[in-house]
């Protein structure tokens, strides 16, 4: 059963290409306004679409530190039955201490409009939804504890895990967001923007945990775990309860849901005009941005909730069995002498809050160079979501018809480069923040992405001075 589920994500990995979510190929475009709000709303602010509608678009992202992931091959084999050592497969693991993934996260935009008003405002709304799964400062041998039943047997080993986290949760989110013009020279623009979000929680499971030392020795599968101090959180009785009423429709997007709250994203954007190019969809030698995104929580009245603490003796297979669904962990933290408190209690789940900054420098007509800055503002003593903090350069071709991008990363959680592209022909848009895996490397993470959209410009204009 656990090779099945290990080859369920993985080829969740391969298939659908996950990343960080940006779209960094295509949200700088200059030319789709209701895409790059989602980097910084002050874009909405002066767009060159008069109107626009985005239909749909889905976005699926891994990422990881704890070892590269599996190839097409190695799942293959896993899948026949015929690879026994399931977890080494999956990843080629070169880290020895804590991890991090996020395995896998989606987001599907939803229905959005935009109505620039004039030259100074405009005005949008969106709809969206977004599932992340994560692990956060895991300790490596308490994950092969749990997913490799024999690990436990080949060595003696004593480790302690700390500030560790995993949370699963759904939600959707509806939007209303304004951009303005704030000052407006010959030589220089001053733009904001914010996007006001209302979140509707559909599912959540999570496990966080301040303190566990595990000792065990070999030739056994117990370990003892001494000054435990965990708290496992969910809005549902199980794993599988949470995602059937997180995926329905009803819960998504209507009054059945069982999380709320608020979110906002704002910014603001300095352009450099260029006065030498007379074309104003050219008009700028250099702009710089700073927003802040996801900046919110849901909470989730009376949601099933566990304290455990103590010591006790526990089995790697006990843990992988138990740990999804709330009466058995209840049950089992009990019958192996830990101190169990169990109740209902309102939970915040936090959105993954991070910053993002850079700029945009005009080289020469429609070619571009971007650099943008997303750090994670999130923290694991909460339930909530993370974005992993990177850095990312992005020559790009930029015009009504057609953007190109070419998105080069440099990914702070592996300490790896990504390479991705990006396209967007008039209102369809494709591409990868992370595209190594399509040529068979083994990447620390893989992204795919595609949309459309319904864009109508404005008549092209001269500047007046």
């Amino acid at each position: 059963m656990r090779k099945v589920v290990f080859a369920i994500c993985v080829c969740l990995m391969q298939f659908n290409h996950a990343s960080a979510q940006r779209m960094l190929g295509v949200a700088n475009s200059n030319f789709d306004a209701l895409g790059s709000m989602y980097i910084n709303p002050a874009y909405l602010a002066g767009s060159y679409e008069k109107f626009a509608i985005n239909l749909a678009s889905v976005n699926v992202a891994v990422d990881n530190n704890l070892g590269k992931l599996a190839s097409i091959s190695d799942v293959n084999k896993i899948l026949n039955g015929s690879d026994s050592n399931v977890l080494n497969n999956l990843f080629q693991i070169n880290n020895s201490g804590k991890f991090s993934m996020m395995i896998p996260s989606v987001d599907i935009k939803g229905p959005a409009i935009m109505y620039r008003i004039n030259s100074r405002h405009t005005v949008a709304l969106s709809t969206r939804v977004r599932v992340f799964n994560e692990l956060n400062n895991f300790e490596q041998s308490l994950f092969k504890v749990v997913t490799d039943p024999d690990y436990a047997k080949t060595g003696s080993l004593g480790f302690n895990s700390s500030k560790f986290n995993w949370t699963t949760s759904i939600w959707s989110e509806v939007g209303a967001s304004y951009g303005a013009v704030i000052i407006d020279e010959d030589m220089y623009q001053l733009k904001g923007g914010f996007t006001l979000k209302y979140l509707l929680g559909a599912g959540f499971i999570g496990l966080k945990g301040n303190n566990l030392n595990v000792t065990y020795r070999t030739g056994s599968d117990t370990v003892f775990a001494s000054n435990t101090d965990m708290e496992f959180s969910s809005n549902a009785q199980s794993a599988t309860d949470a995602a059937k009423s997180g995926i329905s429709a009803s819960n998504l997007f209507s009054g059945n849901t069982l999380g709320k709250g608020w979110g906002i994203d704002a910014g603001i954007i300095f352009m450099h005009r260029d006065l030498s190019d007379k074309l104003e969809e050219r008009g700028y030698k250099w702009l710089a941005q700073l927003a802040i995104t996801d900046l919110g929580s849901m909470t989730y009245k009376g949601a099933n909730d566990v304290s455990i603490k103590g010591n006790g003796y526990l089995t790697g297979n006990g843990i992988a069995d138990n740990v999804k669904n709330y009466e058995d962990l209840k049950t089992y933290a009990l019958s192996k002498g830990f101190s169990v408190d169990t109740g209902a209690k309102d939970t915040k789940v936090y959105l993954p809050t991070a910053l993002t900054a850079g700029g945009d420098y005009h080289v020469y007509r429609w070619f571009y160079a971007n650099a943008l800055l997303i750090m994670n503002l999130g923290s694991t003593a909460n339930f909530g979501s993370l974005y992993y903090s990177q850095i990312t350069v992005t020559p790009r071709f930029d015009t009504k018809l057609i953007t190109a991008g070419l998105p080069i990363t440099y990914n702070m959680l592996s300490s790896s480069m990504k390479v991705g592209l990006g396209l967007r022909i008039y209102g369809l848009y494709f591409g990868s923040d992370d595209m190594l895996g399509f040529f068979g490397a083994r990447p620390y993470g893989v992204n795919f992405y595609f949309g459309g959209m319904i864009p109508l410009y404005k008549k092209p204009t001269k500047r007046k001075y």
